[in-house]
């Protein structure tokens, strides 16, 4: 069984935050802006690591372990896309922390994630690094709501994140999966009764 999950935008091909997060976690400057853990999905130390954050796995008790099929609403365009697949993927549970803080504190916390927040704020030092610092590294839960929570919630098997030019336009092919789908805190079941055949054939071929 394959999963969706939808990941917040992000025009940097979720290496880091971009500043374009239509929701997620608040910095109030002097231009407000909102960043979503989901937008380090894509950093080479997570992927190193196989561990990173999923939205729908946040206030969520989920058992076992599945594969998902990641998916984002471009707030250009407004069409819903299937960017990749992530496989194998399990809940990470509060006893995790302490075990993944000492496996990347030295590579994470210091200047990587301090140049991604200076990017989009412009600032030195910046408010983004001094929220994620408190609410997300320094918090001691996998499940919570925003903005606490640990950093990353989920650890896999394997992940794929499709280059620009092969997202698949599901709203193309039917434009129901942008009501069906347009929660960000829920998982759904492929494939899904209301959509017509021509979308319906396409979720239920998605694998890893």
């Amino acid at each position: 069984m394959i999963h969706a999950a939808k990941l917040v935008w992000n025009e940097n091909n979720w290496f880091k935050p971009s500043g374009v997060a239509p929701n997620g976690v608040l910095v109030p400057i002097e231009k407000p802006y909102y960043y979503g853990l989901e937008e380090w999905l894509n950093n080479e130390t997570l992927r190193k690591h196989k561990i990173g954050y999923l939205d729908c796995y946040r206030s969520n008790l989920r058992d076992g372990c599945t594969d998902i099929m990641l998916i984002t609403l471009n707030h250009l365009d407004r069409n819903i896309y299937h960017v990749g697949n992530i496989c194998g993927v399990a809940q990470l549970v509060d006893d995790d922390i302490q075990e993944i803080k000492n496996l990347i504190s030295n590579s994470w916390l210091t200047d990587p994630i301090d140049i991604d927040f200076t990017s989009i704020e412009c600032m030195t030092p910046t408010s983004g690094m001094d929220i994620y610092e408190k609410n997300n590294w320094n918090s001691n839960r996998i499940i919570s709501g925003p903005p606490s929570g640990f950093f990353v919630n989920i650890k896999y098997k394997k992940f794929e994140l499709f280059d620009e030019t092969e997202w698949v336009n599901l709203t193309e092919m039917d434009s129901v999966i942008n009501r069906t789908w347009r929660y960000l805190n829920v998982r759904y079941i492929i494939a899904n009764a209301h959509f017509n055949d021509k979308l319906t054939s396409y979720l239920k071929n998605v694998h890893c």
